[in-house]
């Protein structure tokens, strides 16, 4: 086998095709590994940061991985020091289950290349390791797990999110039973409330010429929740968030990923939910409401039907996706467990970023004493 880095956009645009075949392959197959999403991050929040794509293939020239990484500093104690992360992973636009694309069957061998080249011609491209809301099982932990134990380097990884998430059976009568028939009789109520008066449709966005409206009308809902709080929303928090989602979510319908609901109360937006379905599962990225709808329960009357539409569509997974808000556990109990990582070289930098980062949380820990 052969490795090879990719560390310019042109090299990445040569990976076009291949990118999405080998996702379709791997084990690992979700929405923010798609080139659509990572290479519309790149372009929306790749400043200052540097390509770090490791890439695997046979003797015979066959792509069978890719590590899609990057570089970037961080800056800790008055001190910088280099990281080695995966591509759109961060806050802006908060992506879970980031991993490396391996092709079926292939996971050791491809690990293993890839952290040969870590710790042999790359060793001086980095200092950390730095790996976020990742599964326990996937690849990439796998990886960093086996570089600790066979060159004795310092790891940390703890539990960090959790991801709500339904396994659908095959009706809905099936799955409303796994739902306390109080919760059920308060849902039915509340829309048997609202249709008594109002006009009400659940409807999804089905055209192209629609996507950008259907955006606006989302990202107006999400903002009146949070401004109701007094707070900002992750679009409005963070710069090119929402031209991020501008560019991408196109991209997206195009491959018939995209998905975005409505519960409209006589013909006005009142709640949307914004999702993509990718690999039989239908992934809940957020949601927004007119908080003035609210003692009708609007918010969660769309994620009811969302998920009874899943149902119907032979989907198999309803993933709420990182945050472990009390409404999501109204719809299941079932999660899965997110870590964090800092795998740390052996060179001097390495040694000294892991001396910082203990120190700062040991501060933290002492002012949480204080501050309780």
């Amino acid at each position: 086998m052969r490795v090879e880095l990719i560390e310019s956009c042109d090299g990445l645009k040569r990976l076009s095709g291949r990118w999405n075949e080998l996702l379709e392959e791997s084990g690992c197959a979700n929405i923010f590994l798609t080139e659509e999403w990572v290479w519309t991050w790149w372009e929306c929040f790749g400043d200052g940061k540097r390509l770090y794509i490791i890439t695997v293939y046979t003797d015979e020239g066959e792509l069978v991985g890719i590590a899609p990484f990057l570089r970037h500093r961080v800056r800790t104690c008055g001190m910088d020091f280099t990281a080695v992360g995966l591509l759109g992973s961060g806050d802006e636009v908060s992506p879970d289950y980031l991993d490396i694309i391996v092709r079926k069957n292939m996971s050791d061998k491809v690990a293993e290349e890839v952290a040969g080249f870590l710790l042999g011609a790359g060793k001086r491209d980095w200092d950390l390791v730095a790996l976020n809301d990742v599964l326990s099982n996937s690849i990439v932990m796998a990886m960093v797990k086996k570089m600790a134990d066979s060159r004795g380097l310092k790891l940390w990884d703890f539990p960090h999110n959790a991801c709500p998430y339904i396994r659908l059976p095959d009706t809905w009568d099936e799955y409303s039973k796994s739902i306390s028939g109080k919760k059920r009789y308060e849902m039915r109520r509340r829309l048997k409330l609202l249709k008594k008066d109002h006009r009400v449709e659940f409807v999804r966005l089905e055209r192209r010429e629609d996507v950008e409206d259907a955006l606006s009308t989302f990202f107006s809902l999400h903002s009146g929740r949070w401004e109701g709080r007094g707070k900002k929303g992750m679009f409005d928090a963070h710069n090119n968030v929402m031209a991020f989602h501008r560019k991408v979510a196109p991209l997206l319908f195009e491959r018939n990923w995209l998905r975005i609901f409505f519960l409209k109360v006589d013909g006005k937006p009142v709640a949307a939910l914004y999702g993509f379905e990718y690999d039989r599962r239908l992934f809940h990225y957020n949601a927004g409401y007119d908080i003035s709808w609210s003692k009708f329960g609007v918010a969660k009357q769309l994620i009811a039907f969302v998920i009874e539409e899943s149902i119907v569509n032979g989907l198999v997974e309803f993933d709420f996706l990182k945050g472990e808000e009390p409404y999501k556990y109204d719809f299941t109990k079932t999660q899965r467990q997110l870590f964090t990582a800092l795998l740390w070289s052996d060179s001097l930098k390495g040694r000294l970023h892991r001396v910082a980062n203990g120190a700062l949380r040991k501060l933290k820990g002492y002012k949480r004493q204080i501050n309780t």
